[in-house]
């Protein structure tokens, strides 16, 4: 089955806008997560209705950073991590086979794509 995933950066105000982690929401598969720059930790968000961020993403995305009180800001920063900006990146499908695996599978997109960051610094 194939899946769309969303992808945003977080930057971290306090440090000039660096790079803090990247996040991957999938609807389908009710996903939403963060990978840490420099850390292993992966943080599962968990929305209080998938129906806000849906709407959201169904609105669009501009370049600009998301508003505070958007429903992906608050999922993403756990509601008012105030000294980071959250940034739409692109829209990918992503193919996995058996839907058992679709968590691990997009943990492991969402790391990969903090990795490929690190690795062109």
């Amino acid at each position: 089955m194939t899946y769309t995933v969303w992808n945003f950066a977080i930057s971290d105000l306090v440090n000039k806008g660096r790079l803090a982690g990247i996040a991957g929401i999938c609807l389908d598969a009710r996903y939403c997560s963060v990978a840490w720059v420099g850390s292993d930790r992966l943080d599962r968000g968990h929305p209080g209705t998938w129906k806000a961020l849906q709407e959201q993403i169904g609105h669009g995305f501009s370049p600009e950073p998301l508003p505070r009180h958007s429903a992906i800001y608050g999922v993403l920063t756990g509601d008012g991590a105030g000294a980071v900006s959250v940034r739409y990146l692109s829209r990918q499908p992503v193919t996995i086979e058996h839907p058992h695996q679709v968590a691990q599978a997009l943990d492991q997109l969402v790391r990969s794509q903090v990795d490929a960051y690190i690795h062109t610094k």
